[in-house]
C-alpha cells in the first residue's frame, strides 16, 4: 500500500516531538531505526518539502542521542550530506531547520566538524549570512556564535 505524503509528514513530525520529549538515554538503543526514518524523510529525493522540513526538525530534536552514529565516519558523512543538502533548497522552513541542525551538530559533535568546515560548512554559513531572508541570516549568525 502506498503511504500518503500527508501521513508520512505527520508521522515524521510526531517522531520529532517524541524524540524531543523523551530522555535520550531511553531512545539510544533505537537510535539507528529512528535516525533512518528521519534521514529518509530529509533526503533530497523526497519530493514533498513538508516531509523534508519535518525530517529536519525531527533530526534537530534527535541529534543528542546520535553519538554512536557520529562516531562512525560513513554514517556521520551521510547525515552531514543530507543536512547540507537541506540548506540548499528554496524552501525557507527546510533551510532554517537544516541550518539549525548544523549549529547543533557543531555544538554537540565539534570534534568531528573540522573536516566539514572547509568542504561545505564555511560556504553554507556565509551564504546564509548573506541571505535576504532574516530567518536564514539569523541561523548563519547562530552558527558562528
Amino acid at each position: 500500500a502506498v503511504v500518503s505524503t500527508q501521513s508520512t509528514g505527520a508521522s515524521i513530525e510526531a517522531l520529532g516531538y517524541l524524540v524531543e520529549d523523551i530522555d535520550p538515554a531511553i531512545l539510544v538503543h533505537k537510535s539507528d531505526q529512528i535516525l533512518t526514518a528521519i534521514i529518509n524523510a530529509m533526503r533530497k529525493e523526497e519530493q514533498n518539502e513538508r516531509v523534508r522540513a519535518a525530517g529536519a526538525q525531527a533530526l534537530f530534536n534527535a541529534l543528542e542521542f546520535c553519538k554512536d552514529q557520529f562516531d562512525k565516519t560513513v554514517e556521520r558523512n551521510y547525515i552531514m550530506q543530507v543536512i547540507c543538502e537541506g540548506t540548499q533548497t528554496a524552501n525557507i522552513k527546510l533551510r532554517v531547520a537544516s541550518l539549525q541542525c548544523l549549529s547543533k551538530c557543531m555544538s554537540l559533535y565539534y570534534k568531528y566538524m573540522e573536516h566539514y568546515m572547509s568542504q561545505a560548512l564555511f560556504a553554507i554559513t556565509l551564504s546564509a549570512l548573506d541571505s535576504p531572508e532574516d530567518q536564514i541570516a539569523l541561523q548563519g549568525i547562530e552558527f558562528w556564535s
